[in-house]
């Protein structure tokens, strides 16, 4: 295994490569994803699952769509963290995408708890059905939308799926990282912050993303799409959102969003027209 792949084009062409160091990595192909793992099969299998299913309840609720002649997500789970490690992961996170024009590459770590890899998976996932838009969007709605769509929990029978749990985040937003009004500015960025400020940081963009997108005030989804749009015309972040909204997050903190976070919302939701989808199984440097 070469060490050290963070180069996008790099990866992807070691992994596409007819190679004798690809004989022990298995592909599973289906009409969204081509997945690379030299992991269990029936671990592999499930998280493809997962991701069909949560792919789903992703377009089903949220303004998002992916292009029918979009490329296929690439995802690689590493069979632990040294491979993830050469394959660009930080110890810091759990997960990582890049993305090149159309094409995205999710990488995960197989190692470690399961329902975090996987929430991992679907976070990035999220990130990549954003990239379709043309939007460039705030730091905080990127985050913000990638938390809350990655908490989606999908029953056992995949019938249906509950949206706007919160688990830890819901506490990380209440201890405050930075002032909310700074949240969503243009030049602030989540990614720069250190340690648990970054993660407190996630749970309040987080929480701001629930309240404004799911929360009990239905007019407030209009106004999110009224502001994205404002910033897509070139508005200056605090104030599309002055002006979509009348206020800024830190009066809706003061007011509404503190007693909101404690006591969240959430809805359960049958699947739509959900079409069960097949995956091809086959060594890795081999071609359908």
């Amino acid at each position: 295994m070469p060490k050290h792949l963070p180069a996008f084009v790099t990866l992807l062409a070691y992994l596409t490569m007819a190679a004798p160091a690809l004989a022990d990595w298995k592909r599973y192909e289906n009409d969204y994803f081509v997945v690379y793992s030299q992991g269990k099969s029936k671990v592999v299998e499930q998280l493809v699952r997962e991701l069909e299913l949560f792919r789903a309840a992703a377009l089903q609720v949220f303004s998002v769509s992916a292009p029918d002649d979009a490329p296929k997500t690439m995802v690689v789970i590493a069979k632990n963290r040294k491979e993830y490690r050469d394959f660009g992961g930080s110890d810091r996170i759990d997960g990582f995408a890049r993305r090149e024009g159309a094409q995205t590459l999710i990488v995960i770590s197989a190692s470690g708890m399961a329902s975090r890899n996987m929430r991992t998976a679907r976070h990035e996932y999220a990130h990549a059905l954003l990239g379709y838009s043309e939007i460039d969007y705030p730091n905080w709605y990127e985050e913000g939308f990638a938390e809350l769509a990655s908490l989606i929990d999908i029953d056992e029978e995949s019938e249906s799926f509950v949206l706007g749990l919160g688990t830890r985040r819901r506490i990380g937003a209440r201890v405050l990282a930075v002032p909310w009004n700074q949240l969503i500015e243009d030049d602030f960025n989540l990614h720069r912050l250190p340690g648990m400020a970054a993660s407190n940081a996630y749970g309040q963009a987080w929480l701001l993303m629930h309240f404004l997108a799911i929360g009990p005030d239905r007019e407030n989804a209009q106004r999110l799409g009224a502001y994205l749009a404002s910033v897509r015309q070139g508005t200056p972040s605090a104030e599309a959102f002055q002006a979509a909204f009348g206020r800024m997050p830190d009066d809706i903190w003061q007011n509404e969003m503190q007693g909101y976070s404690e006591q969240l919302p959430y809805y359960r939701l049958r699947f739509r027209g959900l079409t069960p989808v097949s995956y091809t199984h086959l060594r890795a440097h081999e071609t359908l």
